[in-house]
């Protein structure tokens, strides 16, 4: 009986993983610019500018604007001065302020070094998830 509950949850594990992976890449897809979907781990995905010198324009400026956007990798230092809280932020959003300062409990009760890269992990997600909303207030910060 313990070795069929194993089973069943393994399997249930294994296709939550398997999920999460195809969610991921159904996502990047939705991304115009090489860089994001470099940084999601789907390698080259490149869409081709379009024809004709205003076209062109246009797309190198939606590109620029879209770049400057983009959320700071993981390995950024201030990623770890925001999950330590040495950095003090107010978001105007109150979610962001609630999920950093979870950040910071969990990591002030185990400070290891996995701990605050789980915590920096969890930060990056949810501040790539939701980009539009803190967008100008994470540029600060960075």
């Amino acid at each position: 009986m313990v070795v069929g509950t194993q089973r069943t949850l393994l399997l249930q594990i294994i296709g939550l993983v398997a999920f999460f992976n195809l969610f991921a890449a159904s996502r990047c897809i939705k991304f115009i610019e090489k860089r994001k979907c470099i940084e999601r781990g789907l390698g080259d995905f490149i869409s081709k500018p379009p024809k004709g010198n205003a076209n062109r324009q246009k797309f190198a400026r939606r590109l620029k604007r879209e770049e400057s956007a983009m959320i700071p990798p993981k390995n950024h230092p201030k990623w770890a001065s925001l999950v330590k809280g040495e950095i003090k932020t107010q978001f105007s959003v109150f979610a962001g302020n609630m999920m950093l300062s979870q950040c910071h409990r969990k990591y002030s009760r185990d400070s290891s070094p996995e701990s605050l890269r789980a915590c920096i992990e969890e930060a990056h997600v949810f501040f790539t998830k939701y980009e539009s909303i803190y967008q100008n207030e994470l540029r600060a910060i960075f």
